[in-house]
């Protein structure tokens, strides 16, 4: 930035003056950093946040994926003794069945 020092004859002082050009240029450079600054920040933020719930989303699928297979495992083991008991019941392997170890 060029300064002209030009007297100042009303406050008996020097000021220094610059072109409107310079000026310009000089306002251009710094909203062009800050912007570049902010878009950073926040690029970095949101980059975070979508990380955040990815990484939330995918507990939830496996949280969900555990809950049916813990369900699915427990299905059969009840459907085979309440099998064994109605088999018991109407005489079909009598006692071998329904007393099974696995009670």
């Amino acid at each position: 930035m060029r300064a002209a020092w030009k007297p100042c004859w009303s406050c008996s002082a020097i000021t220094a003056t610059t072109s409107s050009a310079d000026s310009l240029g000089g306002f251009l450079a710094l909203v062009a950093l800050l912007l570049a600054a902010a878009v950073i920040v926040v690029l970095g933020r949101f980059s975070a946040l979508e990380a955040d719930v990815a990484r939330q989303s995918a507990e939830r699928a496996l949280e969900a994926l555990n809950d049916r297979t813990a369900a699915l495992s427990a299905t059969p083991s009840d459907r085979s003794q309440w099998d064994d008991a109605a088999a018991f019941v109407a005489g079909r392997d009598a006692g071998s069945a329904f007393f099974s170890p696995t009670w």
